[in-house]
């Protein structure tokens, strides 16, 4: 498998050369709003201001995204050039949503306000709220739309390739070609989940409302926290619960795989490997990506992230 081809672009949007590359880092993770490329490069002659970077894996753009720092040091051996870009969707990130109060909101409604002048496109379904939803000051335009939409749906928003936003779904089903692969290292982590939240529903009552993972109670995890969600909308209650016992188990059974070149795949795949140590995986999805080129060679790092049921139950007990 090949590296990465990289392609750059001035404040006038003409594509400027980028040849002789040093070393890179694309980074993608689940958890994070945007992508990061970090670029090492030779320059020949004195770079324009750059605008944007884009990057290629065999022919596929992987990689679009503005350049936050630009930074070029000359010496006797030549101008060494370092770029660091984040993609498209640091623009939702860094802009502040307009403070207000939507009536009768919508996912469109609040598409309009924050994300389409900055020019994204909705590949968002119809979501409609059943109370006025709030904006607080300092909000980013990406969290005004993604804490509404997560907090009806439980599911994030993404930015694809192309700038539409869209509800983060299960990619495609991918496998790892055993002889890319350099190593394969499995980890569990049993500390900081917690498998049972016991909820205050009401301001007048105790914590007798019980939301309890029966997954991780059977494997022997028994850590619970107190919740206080009287003031959370009934709507909201089931997936804010789960999001808490979700997030807490992010990082319960995942794999780090190191293959050589860049691996074509995406984040959200859902990958399968067969390996002679660990055996066969399943019902993984890829939550990190990190394709990288230096002095030793390019390879892919890929973290896949076991999907857990978490066999949620919930009751009531005095």
């Amino acid at each position: 498998m090949a590296g990465l081809i990289f392609s750059a672009y001035d404040t006038e949007e003409k594509e400027i050369a980028v040849s002789n590359v040093l070393s890179y880092e694309l980074s993608k993770d689940e958890d994070a709003v945007c992508h990061g490329l970090r670029l090492y490069f030779i320059s020949k002659v004195p770079l324009p201001e750059l605008f944007m970077l884009r990057a290629k894996n065999n022919g596929t753009i992987v990689f679009n995204g503005y350049v936050d720092t630009q930074r070029e040091t000359s010496d006797e051996k030549g101008t060494v050039c370092f770029v660091f870009a984040r993609s498209t969707a640091c623009v939702l990130l860094d802009n502040e949503a307009k403070p207000q109060v939507y009536f009768k909101p919508t996912a469109e409604a609040l598409f309009l306000s924050n994300a389409k002048g900055l020019g994204f496109l909705s590949d968002l379904p119809e979501i409609v709220g059943d109370t006025d939803y709030q904006v607080d000051k300092g909000k980013s335009c990406y969290a005004a739309i993604n804490d509404f939409v997560y907090n009806l749906t439980g599911k994030s928003m993404v930015v694809d390739i192309d700038n539409h936003i869209k509800l983060r779904e299960d990619g495609t089903k991918r496998n790892v070609d055993s002889a890319d692969i350099i190593s394969v290292k499995r980890i569990i982590n049993r500390g900081g989940i917690i498998c049972r939240l016991d909820c205050k529903t009401d301001e007048s009552e105790d914590y007798t409302y019980h939301f309890k993972s029966k997954y991780f109670e059977n494997k022997k995890i028994l850590t619970s926290k107190k919740q206080n969600i009287s003031s959370m909308s009934l709507y909201r209650r089931q997936y804010a619960l789960k999001n808490i016992l979700e997030k807490s188990a992010a990082d319960y059974f995942t794999y780090e795989i190191r293959v050589n070149g860049s691996w074509n795949g995406d984040l959200y795949d859902l990958v399968e490997i067969d390996d002679s140590f660990f055996g066969s995986t399943d019902d993984c999805v890829v939550s990190s990506l990190r394709y990288s080129m230096n002095d030793s060679g390019t390879e892919t790092k890929i973290v896949l992230r076991k999907k857990t049921d978490l066999e949620e139950i919930t009751y009531v007990a005095e």
